[in-house]
């Protein structure tokens, strides 16, 4: 886990390590001898432009730099040369490829821009303007993502590594499923439905994420209402739907939209063009749908139900 706390520490065992005095480091960094202090006493966070120079002039793990996890150096960045064009050359191009890495971790984590600004706690359109590197994100920006989403520091500054970081529990080994709080899975007469706005999210480890042959990207956490299902799910159930599986398979359960309205019920496909809904509870009646006919409501498989569970009560 990001830990800033690290940074003001491990910016003076750098500075010792190199052989530079307070000023004398100041002066190579480009900044006032007051300034740096400030950084090394923790009064102030240094600017992202700092740790893109201590990356490209001296080759700096930004992992172990933010954490204190894994090497002082990276062997896989060579120091450059101090000049000028060098410094404006690196700026821009870490600018641009800290844009590009955003990017993929939107797409990872909430491909939805809007949504995933909204976890940032910052406007879509200040987004927007980091993403197409239009304008550079602050560091506090930077040290909640690397938090937050368990990202490799290092690869977000250099592109080096994997994106994720082993150690932090948010890796790759737990992904999180966003959780609409607003909708509900009606199991009885059918609840108005389809809010997107996420209102939390959900961990779920990699292992179950495989065994549920679940797609990240397309499933979202729900609630259920109603008695239909009962006993199989109950109503405040939670319901992990895959989007993505739409195609019928006989006897398994699904979010299904009907006028409007979301269900979870099973669903039995008869050749050829017959969609059976099937409630558990025996007091509600299965009713046909006629997918060659026209019906004068709207009726959508929304996702297969992968996995359900409740809280002992």
């Amino acid at each position: 886990m990001c830990n800033m706390l690290q940074l003001p520490q491990n910016l003076i065992i750098l500075r010792k390590y190199l052989g530079f005095k307070v000023s004398d480091f100041a002066e190579k960094l480009g900044i006032q001898y007051r300034t740096y202090q400030s950084y090394e006493r923790g009064e102030r966070k240094p600017p992202l432009e700092l740790l893109e120079q201590l990356v490209y002039k001296y080759g700096v793990n930004m992992n172990w730099l933010l954490t204190g996890e894994g090497e002082m150096f990276s062997s896989s960045v060579q120091p450059v040369a101090d000049s000028p064009d060098v410094n404006t050359f690196w700026n821009k191009k870490m600018n641009d490829l800290i844009s590009e890495r955003l990017k993929k971790i939107r797409e990872q984590i909430n491909p939805n821009a809007s949504a995933f600004a909204r976890q940032l706690n910052i406007l879509q359109t200040t987004y927007v303007k980091y993403e197409r590197g239009e304008r550079k994100p602050p560091l506090e920006l930077l040290e909640f993502i690397i938090t937050q989403f368990g990202i490799n520091a290092h690869w977000l500054l250099t592109g080096e590594g994997e994106m994720f970081s082993s150690s932090n529990p948010s890796s790759p080994e737990c992904f999180e499923i966003p959780v609409l709080g607003d909708v509900k899975a009606s199991m009885g007469y059918g609840v108005t439905v389809f809010e997107q706005n996420r209102t939390g999210i959900y961990p779920v480890s990699r292992q179950l994420a495989e065994d549920l042959n679940l797609n990240i990207k397309k499933t979202e956490m729900i609630f259920a209402s109603g008695d239909s299902m009962s006993p199989t799910i109950e109503g405040g159930d939670s319901l992990l739907i895959d989007r993505s599986k739409t195609e019928i398979h006989d006897g398994k359960i699904y979010c299904v939209r009907i006028n409007g309205e979301l269900y979870a019920k099973r669903l039995q496909f008869v050749p050829p063009s017959t969609v059976v809904v099937i409630s558990d509870n025996r007091k509600y009646k299965s009713f046909d749908v006629d997918l060659s006919k026209e019906i004068n409501y709207d009726f959508e498989i929304i996702g297969e139900v992968r996995w359900w569970g409740r809280v002992s009560r």
